[in-house]
């Protein structure tokens, strides 16, 4: 027959041995609840952070294209005006020429 105390002993064993496994199964589960909200918060703020950017990122591609155009209206204003001061000069200088030849050669 069994010692009746060494019986005993097992089941307190056993018994202590289950709540302490299920102690360290509850805090495990308290563990990954916890690393589950961080995980979930730093998914949060990365989808800030990224908006962030993104705005940043759509700012400053608007910038430059306005930046852009502006300066293509400048460079486009700036040929214009070349051209029409070439062109009133070449149309003065014809006419002066045309005025000394005129007044040289025909006959008084």
């Amino acid at each position: 027959m069994r010692d009746p105390a060494s019986k005993y002993d097992l089941s307190s064993t056993e018994s202590l041995l289950s709540r302490e496994i299920s102690n360290q199964g509850d805090k495990l589960c308290a563990s990954i609840r916890e690393l589950h909200t961080a995980i979930r918060q730093q998914g949060e703020e990365i989808a800030t952070l990224s908006r962030t950017l993104n705005d940043q990122r759509d700012n400053l591609s608007n910038e430059i294209a306005n930046k852009t155009a502006l300066k293509v209206i400048a460079e486009h204003d700036r040929v214009r005006k070349q051209r029409s001061e070439n062109f009133w000069f070449w149309f003065w200088s014809i006419n002066c020429g045309l005025i000394l030849i005129l007044t040289i050669f025909v006959p008084k």
